[in-house]
């Protein structure tokens, strides 16, 4: 019983610091490359969804990774509730800022946002989407403002 009371405990914490995050904001990761890049963004429900998987291994080949980085794109992935940036995590605070900054509750198919280099998204796609057709998109974004 005492264990728990313990659990309850813990998961309202997480809760009112996620709800809290939510709410602030200035810990969105998007912010940080606002004039600088123009981030790609992938939610999905989880790591196994048939589109999230195979999106995921077309970016992660040599000449799309290298496309990416080449345009100022980094890729920001939130599966299953947990994000990251190119790889590195993301902190539960940056997700659930970034995820309230983007209007996501992190279910449903595959979510794709490009972000232009003013910080609006310019692609909100649902589902699959080649890479070749998101680089086609990042390249024909207008970014001289």
């Amino acid at each position: 019983m005492k264990r728990m009371l313990g659990y309850c405990i813990a998961l309202t914490g997480l809760l009112a610091s996620s709800l809290t995050a939510a709410q602030d904001p200035a810990a969105n990761p998007l912010l940080a490359e606002r004039g600088h890049h123009r981030p790609l963004v992938m939610i999905a429900p989880q790591a196994n969804d048939p589109d999230y998987r195979r999106l995921a291994i077309e970016l992660d080949q040599p000449p799309n990774r290298t496309a990416l980085e080449q345009r100022g794109m980094p890729l920001y992935t939130v599966i299953g509730g947990v994000g990251s940036r190119d790889g590195h995590p993301l902190t539960p605070y940056e997700t659930a800022a970034l995820m309230a900054a983007l209007q996501s509750d992190g279910f449903g198919p595959l979510r794709v946002i490009l972000i232009g280099r003013d910080g609006e998204p310019k692609m909100d796609i649902e589902g699959y989407l080649p890479s070749s057709q998101i680089l086609d998109i990042a390249d024909r974004i207008d970014t001289r403002r």
